[in-house]
């Protein structure tokens, strides 16, 4: 398992009349800023747990509204969310993460295994996606990978993925596609009708 150094040691040359010293400084390194979501309480807890000794978690959010005025709020350095949450999903929610902080890398961890999710989900501004049946090891190379700003996808989605999925996306017209509030409203309402 991969530990982010928490000290670097810096080496300071004093000149004293006429003499020269080597000094140790140990300068203080932060922990990567962790903003976790998922509308399961007991996932969150244990992701929570699982994270935070080489992590500084900074908050968590159960749907997707909470999740993007955290991230506006806490700005963390990465984001672990889920496709699937209430009131706004996680793509949507991606989209405007990535336009409120854009140093914010985005890890998607979900049970959607299809390719037109991860798909979306990169799109949305991911660099990483990771399935929640994969073991604990295979999130903390996600985790580590992301941070350095290197894509990440669960290896049972196939390496064949990766490069359809960093290709920049299509350009839509005028009219093909629904702005954040209307996707917002829509949701609201099959929130409404479920």
């Amino acid at each position: 398992m991969f530990v982010f150094p928490s000290e670097r040691e810096n080496v300071v040359v004093r000149k004293n009349a006429g003499k020269t010293r080597k000094i140790a400084v140990r300068t203080a390194l932060r922990r990567p800023r962790v903003l976790l979501a998922d509308d399961h309480a007991l996932l969150l807890d244990g992701l929570t747990k699982l994270l935070e000794e080489e992590y500084e978690l900074v908050g968590t959010a159960a749907n997707g509204r909470r999740l993007v005025a955290a991230a506006r709020r806490l700005r963390p350095d990465i984001v672990v969310l889920d496709i699937s949450m209430p009131l706004l999903n996680g793509i949507d929610a991606a989209r405007q993460i990535r336009e409120a902080v854009p140093s914010a890398k985005l890890l998607f961890l979900t049970v959607h295994a299809d390719s037109a999710y991860v798909e979306e989900a990169f799109r949305a501004g991911a660099l990483g996606y990771v399935l929640k049946h994969a073991a604990a090891r295979e999130l903390f190379v996600a985790l580590r990978k992301v941070f350095r700003g290197r894509a990440y996808v669960s290896p049972m989605l196939g390496k064949h993925l990766l490069p359809s999925l960093l290709k920049p996306p299509k350009r839509q017209g005028p009219g093909e596609s629904l702005g954040v509030r209307q996707q917002e409203v829509l949701q609201h309402i099959i929130s409404r009708l479920l």
